[in-house]
């Protein structure tokens, strides 16, 4: 075992930081450092309405890391850490475990860092929400969420404090990616029809092309690359079925937000049954409303970015 350096720099704890033991070919995919900045930590399981969370300020730090070939669970992964939280002073607020978390429901009411830094697996992951000091009063707050692919797991890690402005988290054995100020706009509108093996083992793919106005829900009569080479793939892997997940920006109020992104992937799922002979069973059409932004909302180019539609690939089986 190689030390991969997985650092939390608590500094209100009184320990300059705390780390975990890593198979050598974990990597630090990404980090994202926000001074001061509010995340909304996950306090309990999706209650058929939302995600509740509980609001805290303070400096962020988002990571996400890959480990490949460990034939761990994510509980494995998670377990140590677990350990070390406790022993800081942290209590565990929350722990939940794919299916009693909530499932696609509660994965798109939380903050996860954007493919293909971060990747989770609707079926293997693994969450906890851990506290030092109190709800009202929280001196510092660490979310963990670890996922399985069949040769890899993926960890993200968030940690918030109040009054710490984080150093970034370089070490020689975890080759890191950063900064991830904003991603890109999209997939390119061909991957999925030049790549379809590769997109499809990636988990998730954004359906380039497919551009949405705000509060629109009806799609254009294409025809669109992106969805030509997704139908290749369904037809080229007859075990694989597809999640559709519509995103919209902040315009608006969740629930209406929450309809028509729910519509615009219907939409999309339609037009795969109709124009491309897709099995309706094998496809589902979901909304995330504006849960999951790949971009500031504050922007109108951000605002474009974050009006798409997501495939989300899972086994048939």
């Amino acid at each position: 075992m190689i030390r991969a350096a997985l650092i939390l720099t608590l500094g209100l704890l009184g320990a300059a930081a705390w780390s975990l033991d890593l198979p050598e070919t974990a990597r630090l995919n990404a980090e994202r450092i926000s001074p001061s900045d509010r995340y909304n930590a996950p306090v309990g399981a999706f209650d058929g309405a939302h995600v509740p969370t509980l609001a805290i300020d303070g400096s962020v730090r988002r990571q996400a890391w890959r480990i490949l070939g460990t034939g761990a669970t994510p509980l494995q992964v998670t377990a140590p850490l677990i350990e070390q939280l406790e022993a800081d002073g942290f209590i565990i607020e929350f722990e939940c475990v794919d299916d009693a978390c909530g499932g696609f429901d509660f994965r798109f009411g939380t903050e996860v860092l954007p493919a293909p830094a971060m990747y989770v697996n609707l079926r293997s992951f693994h969450f906890v929400t851990a506290l030092k000091g109190t709800r009202v009063a929280p001196e510092a707050v660490v979310t963990l969420l670890a996922s399985a692919t069949r040769d890899a797991i993926y960890l993200q890690t968030v940690e918030v404090q109040d009054g710490e402005v984080f150093a970034p988290a370089v070490t020689p054995d975890a080759p890191i990616q950063r900064p991830i100020s904003r991603p890109e706009r999209s997939e390119p509108a061909g991957l999925a029809a030049s790549q379809p093996q590769a997109a499809g083992e990636r988990g998730s793919i954004v359906l380039g092309g497919l551009v949405f106005e705000t509060g629109a829900t009806r799609l254009g009569s294409g025809p669109f690359q992106a969805l030509d080479g997704l139908a290749k793939l369904m037809k080229d892997r007859p075990d694989l079925r597809v999640v559709l997940v519509g995103h919209t920006d902040s315009v608006g109020s969740y629930d209406s937000n929450r309809r028509i992104s729910e519509a615009r992937a219907e939409a999309v799922r339609q037009r795969l049954i109709q124009d491309h002979g897709i099995a309706a069973p094998r496809l589902e059409a979901r909304g995330a409303a504006y849960l999951a932004p790949l971009a500031s909302n504050l922007t109108e180019e951000g605002r474009t970015l974050n009006r798409r539609v997501e495939a989300v690939f899972l086994s048939g089986s």
